[in-house]
């Protein structure tokens, strides 16, 4: 009798020792799980102001060229100078790698007033051309397109609509690669797979 109430008491004391560890256990997992899912916010939150804190950069430094390349059109006193206003843009090409093309076209006659493509200069602009239009119809910011394939590179079209001499309106375009955005990503050190979303707001 003696022992089979020796053996109940131990049997509920393990009981309640196991009872308790697997709470603990328990505990334990569930805080460590939680800080996880902390830590893995926190990083993701981290290297999404990365993205696009190297993202914004990037575009400012576009526009800043914009606005230097606005400056030099601002200049132009005669039809010869659209030709330095051409070997100035090729100047911009050579310094900034990420630049594939400028051209600047003449709002009435659609023509192209200077490009960093000599053999653009003169031509006139195609009936479909949505970025032209896009800078019209909004003035006052630099319009981004889409990304498109030309000559096997990935391009953005930079517009923007600008005061040209003799108080005529006209648009710039600078295309830019798209590779740019994608090394940008990858240097955020995301991981492996996955995708990331650039949206304009609107």
């Amino acid at each position: 009798m003696f022992k089979s109430i020796s053996f109940i008491i131990t049997a509920i004391g393990v009981l309640i020792v196991l009872t308790f560890a697997f709470l603990l256990g328990t505990l334990t997992f569930n805080n460590f799980r939680g800080s996880m899912g902390d830590a893995v916010r926190i990083q993701t939150m981290e290297l999404s102001t990365q993205i696009v804190y190297n993202y914004e950069n990037y575009i400012r430094s576009i526009i800043n060229t914009s606005v230097t390349i606005q400056t030099e059109i601002s200049m132009v006193q005669s039809f010869d100078d659209w030709n330095d206003v051409s070997a100035f843009f090729n100047d911009v090409l050579r310094l900034n790698n990420d630049i594939l093309k400028i051209a600047v076209f003449d709002y009435e006659t659609r023509v192209c007033l200077a490009s960093s493509d000599l053999y653009e200069m003169g031509s006139f602009l195609y009936a479909d051309a949505v970025w032209f239009y896009e800078a019209l119809e909004n003035p006052t910011v630099h319009v981004f397109s889409g990304p498109y394939s030309g000559d096997g590179v990935y391009r953005v079209n930079v517009s923007r609509s600008i005061g040209l001499p003799d108080s005529r309106r006209g648009v710039l375009k600078i295309e830019i690669s798209f590779q740019r955005f994608i090394e940008l990503v990858i240097k955020s050190n995301l991981g492996d797979g996955g995708h990331i979303t650039i949206i304009d707001q609107v």
